[in-house]
């Protein structure tokens, strides 16, 4: 028996709120908010679910798979599911590569987010400061929706994360929040 279900989602999207998933004529309310660092949404079932939506027994991981899954289509994003059964919630996460393959020899470091890349130049530094990673120009961060200088900072901090696990580790990530789009790497007596 195919089951019609449908989800609907607050006008505007807040920090917080709930998602109603619908079956039938049954309803259902899971909590949202917003996450942090790669986490983009959790997504929370309630709890004693079992007891409040008796028509959904059992079934908790399922509806808020779906619910997950619409919220992910709705927003168009190269976003990842992540199922905490035992938890009763769902992450939506985002997906996203670092390329260092020719770091070293062309000093490119390639980022994506799903289909969206991006270049960034790492240079070798001299002293105390190993390596620099600079951002592109203000008009290819357009289709990341940066708005905003803490964006961009978990940009490159995810780039200089993976540039020390595999060019220098030890090193420490230095970030200038009056460059944004800039962080050098540091020998480790050198880093906060």
């Amino acid at each position: 028996m195919t089951v019609n279900w449908q989800v609907e989602f607050p006008r505007p999207f807040y920090k917080e709120g709930a998602i109603i998933y619908r079956e039938g004529e049954n309803s259902a309310e899971c909590t949202y908010m917003l996450g942090g660092g790669n986490v983009v949404w959790i997504i929370l079932g309630c709890r004693d679910w079992d007891a409040k939506y008796p028509w959904v027994a059992g079934r908790q991981e399922e509806v808020l798979r779906r619910v997950a899954e619409a919220v992910v289509q709705n927003s168009g994003e190269p976003w990842r599911i992540e199922v905490y059964p035992n938890k009763g919630g769902v992450t939506i996460r985002l997906q996203w590569t670092v390329d260092l393959d020719g770091a070293i020899r062309d000093g490119i470091v390639k980022y994506a987010e799903g289909p969206r890349r991006m270049d960034f130049a790492l240079k070798k530094g001299t002293g105390p400061v190993v390596f620099t990673i600079v951002g592109p120009e203000e008009a290819k961060w357009a289709p990341f929706k940066v708005h905003s200088a803490l964006r961009r900072h978990e940009i490159v901090a995810r780039i200089a994360d993976e540039v020390v696990r595999r060019l220098a580790p030890g090193c420490v990530p230095d970030y200038d929040e009056s460059r944004p789009s800039e962080m050098r790497i540091l020998l480790p007596s050198e880093g906060a």
